[in-house]
């Protein structure tokens, strides 16, 4: 079995997934709360609330995040799926570690330049954390990998379009990768990479073991 990158940890709960590390966090993330570069020791899914404020949904995260104990700076994502149904996966070569925590919803799947607007739930909320020192602009392209990966992910795997046509993801799709900083340094993180193989792997791996019950949750969904 895989090991997982040392000193972070995970919980999920009944409206709430949270990620802790011991080690600093370099990140990049477009999550709804705290979203860009920043460097955190944590990450904290909710479930979205009756009456969110679509202009405002981090007020609600940092509400949970109080709630929670969660001191000091962090990331927040917001989500319909039952986060106890939260995945993780992990890759390693020698020293070099990946973990990837994920949530899958696909019940609101799209595609690019299809539609602007779409009112059932369902986000895929992904986070990726690499064991070594990484530049911002590696965190950037290996960011981009992941969002290739799950869409490729989601096509291979027969997620659709309410009219049936494949879909590469959700409306609401978010995203952070972050690396701790130790070990060697990464300068890359492309599909070929150390990083970007592994990473990839993992996020695979992750998303494949949710599917199943994401795809249940949809097909039940939409009869």
């Amino acid at each position: 079995m895989e090991e997982g990158v040392p000193g972070v940890t995970w919980e999920a709960a009944e409206g709430w997934l949270r990620i802790d590390s011991e080690a600093p966090l370099r990140v990049i993330a477009t999550a709804p709360a705290h979203g860009g570069l920043s460097t955190v020791h944590h990450f904290l899914s909710i479930a979205a609330p009756p009456g969110l404020d679509c202009e405002a949904p981090e007020r609600a995260i940092d509400d949970a995040a109080r709630r929670l104990g969660i001191g000091g700076p962090y990331v927040g994502f917001m989500t319909a799926v039952d986060l106890r149904n939260a995945v993780a996966a992990h890759a390693s070569d020698g020293e070099l570690r990946v973990t990837v925590i994920a949530t899958v919803g696909v019940t609101n799947a799209t595609r690019p330049g299809e539609a602007r607007f779409d009112r059932e739930p369902g986000t895929i909320n992904t986070v990726v954390i690499v064991d070594a020192a990484m530049p911002d602009a590696a965190l950037a392209e290996l960011l981009a990998l992941i969002a290739e990966t799950k869409a490729l992910t989601l096509i291979e795997a027969g997620v659709t379009m309410t009219d049936g046509r494949p879909a590469s993801g959700t409306s609401t799709d978010a995203y952070a990768v972050a690396c701790t900083g130790r070990g060697g340094r990464e300068r890359y993180a492309g599909s070929v990479s150390p990083v970007g193989y592994l990473a990839a792997k993992a996020a695979r791996e992750a998303l494949l073991l949710a599917m199943p019950g994401a795809l249940a949750r949809t097909a039940e969904a939409r009869r």
